[in-house]
């Protein structure tokens, strides 16, 4: 009869055993690393989203005004002369002055204003006046009205914000 002796690994069969669990073992942590780091990634972002919610909450809102956007004379809307009379704001006939009063023009139903026997427009007009080669009508002449001399350029203002209520 045959003896039954137990076999045993060779000494390769044990090194390649090993070696599988040498793999797995570096598997497991690298993969435990890098559970470490994105529990730690998650925790920084949440610490930065309650941060990020804690300052919003503590803002006050801003009142409308602050948010308008400053606009400059050029970007503003551009208003023709004519509006004013189309509007019901100067009527033709009316008269014009400087702030001085020293120079005085006629507003024509066209929108045209007339200084003695010239016409023009209100800039080409008002630097004629001055004796100018460019003047700024909407600021140079004024209209008298019950509350004294007001800028033709006061009453474009008011053009403009009707403009911006439609």
């Amino acid at each position: 009869m045959r003896s039954h002796r137990a076999r045993a690994f060779t000494l390769i069969e044990v090194l390649v055993a090993l070696a599988i669990v040498a793999v797995a073992l570096l598997a497991g942590l690298r993969a435990v690393g890098t559970m470490a780091q994105t529990g730690a990634e998650l925790k920084l972002r949440l610490l930065a989203q309650i941060s990020a919610e804690n300052r919003i909450a503590g803002t006050a809102p801003l009142e409308a005004p602050t948010l308008v956007p400053f606009m400059t004379a050029r970007e503003a809307p551009r208003v023709p002369f004519s509006a004013l009379i189309e509007r019901g704001l100067l009527s033709a006939g009316a008269k014009l002055f400087d702030a001085k009063k020293k120079h005085k023009a006629l507003v024509r139903a066209d929108g045209a204003v007339a200084l003695g026997g010239a016409v023009g427009s209100i800039h080409r007009i008002g630097a004629l006046a001055q004796g100018l080669d460019a003047c700024n009508g909407w600021t140079f002449w004024h209209v008298e009205t019950a509350k004294g001399l007001t800028s033709i350029d006061a009453l474009r203002a008011q053009v403009r914000a009707e403009m911006d209520l439609r």
